[in-house]
């Protein structure tokens, strides 16, 4: 924990994001590395009936460390995105997670 979901990107992409991302996310988060748990998920936009481009979202699943860690990560995501070419839109969500109701290995935190 964190999860991070992207979608509207390419596996590439955030393949990428996570190399240049992960130690700093990880120092704010004060969490290993190898706790963030980056995802892909192919998806089709659809705008008016017709299959659109989209626009790159990534979802920030995590056990809530405030609103200063939000904002640094949501600016560390969104500089990385446009580094990477997404110049339109981009959302950066967050998704807060009570701890007892995440469970790893049967048991919650």
């Amino acid at each position: 924990m964190p999860h991070i979901r992207a979608r509207g990107t390419t596996l590439d992409d955030v393949k990428t994001l996570s190399r240049m991302t992960s130690t700093e996310m990880s120092e704010l988060c004060q969490c290993a590395i190898t706790d963030l748990t980056w995802e892909v998920t192919q998806t089709q936009f659809i705008v008016d009936g017709a299959v659109d481009g989209g626009y790159p979202i990534v979802e920030f699943l995590w056990f809530d460390r405030g609103q200063d860690v939000k904002n640094k990560i949501a600016k560390i995501l969104d500089e990385a995105l446009k580094q990477r070419g997404y110049s339109g839109d981009r959302a950066i969500i967050f998704s807060q997670v009570d701890q007892t109701n995440y469970f790893e290995c049967g048991n919650h935190f």
